[in-house]
This record gives structure tokens, sequence and C-alpha cells, in this order.
């Protein structure tokens, strides 16, 4: 039985989609071709309406979706689905709306920022018999089954080396892509990596002291092991390439996958593996959309979507977050003498993410909030009449992160 009519049989109302940005133009694309026109499809975006409905209008799908710039209201009768797709720091508040509507939930990474909120979320919709899924998108793609099978076959593993890295600007489904200046990352990229890790090695994760943090925090090293083996684990944004590669070894073998352009590439005892029915199969986030659909309308659950993936990648990057804000917080100290001249992209990076993590809403742009940081920084540090010149720069600047917020345009 096809897709469309066991969605149409089963009487699923509304499928509700929570953001307007690139990713969210991806599931939107993807439900119109899944699901039956018995289906009322939606977006949702506050601050992206006009464009997602010229986005929409443009793709001839502006007949098929309705877009909003409000949460939906559905009939508490029918059966309701929202995917989340927002920005990360709005997620916890989305899936606490969602859950006290009754609707079902898939969640987009990171499943929440903050631990506690995530195990309250999980509890919450448990209590109200709700389905809360977690979007790791990868363990949906056939290349990420074919290397972890494969890995599964070399015994005992010693270490994985991992680098995961952008350029600083790619298109990807036909769109410009650009990362969450919010979102650190390390927030950002773990999730995926912790999701595929955890298709070949014990969940238990922990991260080793040994840590280092460059240009501003775009650039970041990390050690850990997952049960007794070793993880290092390379990330970088503004990146010259992109980069999705895991090389794992054992005693005696060796395996890598370079997944950087999917399906991407498996080399493996002298041979290279590839997909080559990628281009003729259903794409991952495709599998992931119809196994959450699929998953509601049987009780019976895709193993891919269990929240506690989502749960295992919040606690890896809680056990991160103490290393990379020291680091941080150590790098500005000792890049201050970048304060007082031209500012470098280093150093912008770190103020944009800072201004974004403490979620400052501002009269002005964030490009204004950052220049008008920057100078001000730069002129407390210079001046000599200025004491404590031993406080942190990290400090001095979410001092004038405060002060930024309340600025208004003069025109």
């Amino acid at each position: 039985m096809g897709m469309k009519n066991r969605l149409k049989k089963k009487h699923i109302n509304n499928i509700a989609v929570i953001g307007g940005g690139r990713w969210a133009r991806v599931i939107v694309d993807s439900l119109v071709s899944l699901v039956g026109t018995d289906i009322k499809l939606s977006v949702h975006t506050p601050s992206n309406k006009l464009g997602m409905s010229k986005w929409l209008t443009e793709s001839g799908l502006i007949s098929q979706v309705k877009v909003c710039s409000s949460l939906p209201k559905f009939n508490k009768n029918e059966l309701s689905l929202v995917i989340i797709v927002n920005a990360a720091h709005k997620h916890e508040g989305t899936i606490r709306w969602a859950l006290a509507n009754n609707y079902h939930v898939l969640i987009e990474k990171p499943f929440c920022t903050e631990l506690e909120g995530a195990e309250d979320v999980i509890q919450l919709a448990s209590s109200k018999n709700l389905f809360l899924a977690t979007a790791h998108v990868f363990l949906f793609a056939n290349y990420i089954q074919t290397f972890s099978n494969l890995v599964n076959l070399m015994g005992e593993i010693q270490q994985v080396d991992i680098s995961w890295t952008d350029p600083a600007s790619e298109k990807r489904y036909g769109d410009a892509k650009s990362y969450d200046a919010s979102l650190p990352i390390y927030l950002d990229w773990l999730p995926h990596i912790n999701s595929i890790l955890n298709t070949f090695l014990d969940n238990n994760s922990k991260v080793n002291k040994n840590f280092s943090l460059s240009n501003g925090g775009s650039k970041i090293k990390l050690n850990s092991t997952y049960g007794t083996v070793k993880c290092k684990i390379h990330l970088q944004r503004n990146h010259d390439i992109r980069q999705r590669i895991f090389e794992v070894r054992s005693a005696n073998n060796k395996i890598k996958l370079d997944f950087s352009e999917e399906p991407g590439s498996i080399y493996f005892n002298g041979k290279i593996i590839r997909d080559l029915d990628w281009e003729n199969r259903p794409k991952p986030v495709e599998l992931m959309l119809k196994a959450f659909i699929q998953s509601i309308l049987t009780d019976e659950f895709d193993l891919r979507l269990n929240n506690s993936i989502g749960l295992s990648a919040i606690k890896l990057t809680e056990d991160v977050k103490f290393l990379y804000e020291k680091s941080l917080e150590n790098w500005l100290n000792e890049e201050k003498k970048l304060f007082g001249h031209t500012m470098n992209n280093h150093l912008r990076y770190a103020i944009t993410e800072l201004i974004g993590v403490e979620n400052r809403k501002a009269f002005i742009s964030i490009e204004q909030q950052v220049d008008y940081v920057f100078q001000n920084v730069s002129d407390h540090i210079l001046n000599k009449s200025v004491q404590n010149k031993e406080d942190d720069v990290k400090d001095i600047v979410f001092k004038f992160i405060n002060q930024s917020k309340k600025l208004k345009n003069s025109n």
C-alpha cells in the first residue's frame, strides 16, 4: 500500500513546520512529495513569512502549503503533527507549546540546549502519550548504514578520527547555507557526529580535558572516549573546504568514510565502495519524515527517532560546554591586542557568537551591535585611566553587549 493511501486511511489532518530557514524549505518540499492532498500542510515563521511565501510561489507549491506568521491552532479532535526547525534557543519552548496542545513532535537537532529541559520535555511527552522524536537525518542515509556494518566487522576498534568542516559560504539543496551565529560550533555539529558514532560505538561518551579552541571559537579540537575507544574530533567553520570524514582504526585494519559530497565513498581493504543507486533512492530527509509519520500511525516507533539519541548528544555537549566557554575566555584574553585595530574575522566571529548566545534582542542589527561592542571594548582597553586592567575581556564584552541592546537607530 502506498504512503499516500496509508495517510488517507489513518486520517492525519495537519502537519505543521515551525521555522522559516533553509532546512524548513527542505522539509516542506519533501512533505509535499510524500503526503496526500487530504492532509493540510502549513509552515509557520514569524520573521520570514514573505520570504517563505515567495519561495513557495517560485517552487509552484503555494497552493499546497499555507504560510503563517503565528503558531498553528488545530482542532483538538484532529490528529496533528508538528516539525520544529526554528532557531535552537527556541526549541525547548516550542516543544512545550506543541505538547501542551497535544501535537506529536519531530524536533531538529540540537534537541534542546540544556539537559534539564530535555529530560523534562521527554517526561512531559510520555505523561501525555505523545511521540517526541529527535531528528538525526544521517541515521537514514544508506552510506552511514553500510559504513557502520563494515566497522562492526573490524573487530575491536582502537581509535576514530573525525574532521567536520564547512567553508565560509556554500550551497546545499540549491540554497545558500549559513550557520546560526547564536549556536556554538560544538552544539551545532556534535549531535550529528554523536548519532553516527552511536551506530558502532558504546553510547557512553566522556570528553577529555585535552581541548583546543582557536579562530574565535570557529575552530575546535576535542578528544573523547566512547567506552574504551578514543575519538579525535576536529570541527571548523569558515574553513577552505567542506569535510565530512570518519576514519576508524582497529589493530589490523582501517576504514574511512568521506561524505563531504553525498553519498561519498568508503575506503576499505583496498576497495572504494560507493552507493551507485544514490540518485534513484529516496533521500534521507524523506525517509526520516516517512518514518516519523509511520511511527505515529502504527504506534511502532522507529528506533532511529528515539529521543534517547538526542538526550545522549546533549549530555556530550554539556560536557564540552565548560571546556569551550573557558577556552573562549582564555582566547579573548590572549588576543586582547587585537582590540584597537581593524577587527579581523576571528574576533568578529567571537563577538557575534557571544551576542547570539546571550540572545540579546536589540533595536539595531547584529552587525551594528558587533561594531559597537568592538569599538567600545577597544576604547576601554586602550583607556589608560581605566582601572582593573586585568579584567577578563569576556566580561568587558558582555558589559557592552548589554549596552548595545538599548541603542536605537538615529534615522
